[in-house]
């Protein structure tokens, strides 16, 4: 359930993000514990993905299974750059939302998954 954890973990940075903005003075350890509160969030995603698609993988595919997830990866995290176009058009919230609701349906969708013990892995 690290998958599931962490795009929760990353919901809530996000919202904490938009909250802290309401403050009239930001402190650095707020600003602090949000970037914290990322880097956990990516670390268990990058796990639950890795781990999960791996031990699934029949051994043999192992390194096309992992070499596609890093290329699908890729293409998202280019794709982030229409994050500026949305950023300018519609504003900085519009974009925290949208980095809200993005890990929510990852944690959601990470609830479907079958346990690698019921797949006959693991």
């Amino acid at each position: 359930r690290v998958r599931m954890f962490s795009g929760l973990l990353g919901a809530a940075t996000g919202i904490f993000a938009l909250l802290i903005q309401f403050l009239p003075q930001q402190p650095a350890l707020l600003n602090a514990l949000m970037f914290l509160g990322i880097g956990f969030a990516q670390a268990g995603i990058r796990l639950g993905r890795k781990t999960y698609l791996i031990d699934l993988a029949p051994k043999t595919e192992r390194p096309l299974y992992a070499a596609l997830a890093n290329t699908i990866v890729g293409v998202v995290a280019l794709a982030g750059a229409l994050l500026g176009v949305l950023a300018e058009t519609a504003g900085i919230e519009a974009v925290i939302m949208l980095l809200i609701a993005l890990p929510l349906v990852g944690a959601a969708i990470s609830l479907r998954l079958p346990e690698l013990e019921r797949v006959g892995k693991g």
